[in-house]
Order: C-alpha cells, then sequence, then structure tokens
C-alpha cells in the first residue's frame, strides 16, 4: 500500500533528500502561483541552507510551472534569493511562526513543561486559520492555510 505520508526518496528524489526538499519548496511555491501569479509577481527570499540545486535554475523551473499550471502568460517568479535568518527580520518571524505551528504538530504542547506562551501562539494561529487542529493535515482544497504531514520512508 501507498502512503501518502511517507516520503519515499529514493523513488521519487533518487535517493536525494536536497532534491525532495526542493520539491516540496517547489509544490509550496506552486500553490500560491495558482492563487495569485494572475495579480501577483513573487520575490522569494527562503531561510539560507545548503544545496547543490542553483537558485537560478530552480527559478526557471518555477517559472515553467506557474506558466503550465497557473495559466499566466509572462514569468511571476522575479528574485529567489536566500537571506540568513539571524540577519532578516521576515525569515526570523516566518521560523517563530512555523515554530509554533511545529509545536503543536509534534505534541510537544501535551509535555508537563510546556511553555504557555509557546501554546498561547499556536492556538491564536489555528483561530486566524480557521483550522480545527494544528496536529491534523489541512484539505488539499483549504486554500490560504496548509499543514502537511510527511514522515520520511
Amino acid at each position: 500500500m501507498i502512503r501518502s505520508d511517507v516520503i519515499d526518496y529514493t523513488r521519487y528524489s533518487s535517493g536525494d533528500a536536497d532534491i525532495g526538499f526542493t520539491k516540496f519548496i517547489y509544490m509550496l511555491l506552486m500553490k500560491f502561483a495558482r492563487q495569485y501569479a494572475k495579480v501577483s509577481n513573487f520575490y522569494v527570499y527562503p531561510d539560507e541552507r545548503r544545496t547543490r540545486q542553483p537558485l537560478e535554475k530552480f527559478c526557471e523551473i518555477l517559472n515553467a510551472g506557474a506558466l503550465k499550471h497557473a495559466e499566466v502568460r509572462c514569468s511571476p517568479f522575479r528574485l529567489i534569493e536566500f537571506h540568513k535568518s539571524d540577519e532578516c527580520i521576515f525569515v526570523q518571524m516566518a521560523d517563530v511562526l512555523i515554530g509554533s505551528i511545529a509545536y503543536k504538530t509534534n505534541g510537544h504542547d501535551k509535555k508537563p513543561d510546556a511553555a504557555a506562551c509557546k501554546q498561547e501562539l499556536a492556538d491564536y494561529i489555528r483561530q486566524k486559520a480557521g483550522v480545527g487542529a494544528l496536529d491534523q493535515p489541512t484539505p488539499f482544497r483549504q486554500r490560504k492555510f496548509t499543514i502537511w504531514h510527511f514522515r520520511s520512508a
């Protein structure tokens, strides 16, 4: 049985977790392209990481995907550039929000010494996002806020 929550890097990414992670970023950015590329251009600043994938090539791939799947006439992805999280307040803010969601998703909120402030932020995000729970994947059609759950094979 094929499980949709298990990542099989051997089958889909030639055994390369770096390529697999880049594919997840591609899928996330394609979701934005399908929703907003007709009215927006994108400047993407992910947290710096080590990768063998050139960002210029990735930008070309994203634009080709947007032209194919988002029904746009021009390339909406204008720039992809790594930023160091300790030097960019926006990446730091994303880290705090994602960390808060992960706190709930991974069950850290159920530990006896769970931090109340982290729980409160996660609950606030859940409420504003309009989802029932942060420890469950959101439905595929969820538009504005999405949680994907995966495990390595």
